[in-house]
């Protein structure tokens, strides 16, 4: 259907904003605090992201374009997420881990559902002349 096809098509945009986005707060934090632990996890996970994004857009294998989006989101809620329990970050609700943790966790449940869409069967669609020669042939193998 048409709206099948369009979020096919637009479920890749998600990922590069999270990828482009991580690489913004990796290159902000370490401007701002002289931070190469922070710039080099943000660029790492960034780079997840849109490499997420590449497989998905280009449909070269969607599945596990959207799986390394599920891990690269469960990894960043766990991490930014123990930094704002850690810090007490959640009492300021516009700090950027607190952004990443949730972004992480509402982007990783986007594409943990569609990875599960992916991983469902495909109806078999069987005629009645198809369901006929099945039957004959358990018939007679029996």
């Amino acid at each position: 259907s048409a709206s099948q096809l369009i979020s096919s098509i637009m479920s890749h945009h998600i990922n590069m904003t999270m990828g482009v986005s991580l690489f913004g707060c990796g290159i902000w934090a370490y401007a701002a605090k002289r931070s190469l632990p922070s710039l080099i996890a943000s660029c790492t996970f960034g780079c997840a992201y849109l490499c997420s994004a590449y497989l998905i857009k280009s449909n070269q294998n969607p599945q596990l374009g959207h799986d390394i989006a599920v891990v690269s989101s469960a990894l960043l809620s766990l991490t930014m997420g123990q930094r704002v329990l850690k810090n007490k970050s959640y009492r300021q609700p516009l700090n950027i881990a607190t952004i990443m943790t949730v972004s992480g966790i509402v982007v990783g449940g986007y594409n943990l559902n569609k990875s599960l869409m992916y991983r469902q069967p495909a109806e078999i669609d069987w005629d009645t002349d198809t369901k006929q020669q099945l039957a004959d042939n358990l018939k007679s193998s029996s």
